[in-house]
């Protein structure tokens, strides 16, 4: 059962969802970069949709040879939700994690993605999907009882590291450090460079892009 403060609670009634904005105190001090540059070299994951990858050759179940990035179709949930930017990477992220270190049967891995958002949702999303609502989305071919049991599985195998970098959490700190980008601007940047990250994750751009480091994209 979800818990919220009254002033919350009413906003949610009127459909408002409040979200924090970034702070440049935080975000526009150059050890932030430093510290993300450092997070992300220290926890990089190669995309089992490259053909780079271990699993994509050595699976007995030949599931990971066949995962694509434009399998990812978790980024329509995100898009007709309307979801953070974040979120959509975020999942992204656990689903690469989880593949490139356990094999998973084609018939399970519709089950791993809605466990991967649901697990995004929580760490990245203001008010997060339920699993009731990501069962919706599979037709109910996957139960709530299902992700909720995968959900502990898949956070216990990432070694519940799961406030991991994605591409987005360098957008402001860069942004900040040029001189030249001028505020009118920020919003159109923003949007782009949130569609840029989801194209390289489902896909639609080279696989080399989607294994670049997340500090490079954008």
């Amino acid at each position: 059962e979800e818990v919220l403060c009254g002033a919350d609670a009413g906003f949610l009634d009127m459909g408002v969802v409040l979200r924090a904005s970034s702070d440049p105190a935080v975000t526009a001090d150059p050890r932030v970069l430093l510290n993300l540059r450092a997070l992300e070299e220290s926890s990089r994951v190669v995309s089992p949709s490259s053909s780079s990858s271990s699993f994509a050759s050595s699976s007995s179940s030949g599931a990971q040879a066949h995962i694509l990035p434009s399998m990812r179709r978790i980024l329509t949930v995100c898009e007709e939700q309307l979801c953070e930017e974040e979120v959509f990477p975020q999942a992204v992220r656990y689903l690469d994690s989880y593949l490139s270190s356990f094999p998973v049967e084609k018939t399970h891995l519709q089950l791993l993605g809605a466990v991967c958002m649901f697990l995004a949702s929580k760490m990245r999303e203001t008010v997060p999907l339920t699993a009731s609502k990501l069962s919706v989305y599979t037709d109910e071919s996957v139960s709530v009882s299902d992700i909720l049991q995968w959900e502990v599985t898949v956070a216990s195998r990432l070694g519940w590291c799961l406030a991991s970098v994605v591409p987005s959490d360098f957008l402001e700190p860069v942004l900040l450090a040029l001189p030249f980008v001028r505020a009118p601007h920020l919003q159109q940047i923003r949007r782009l460079v949130h569609s840029y990250v989801a194209l390289a994750a489902t896909g639609k751009l080279h696989n080399s892009v989607t294994n670049t480091p997340h500090g490079l994209l954008g």
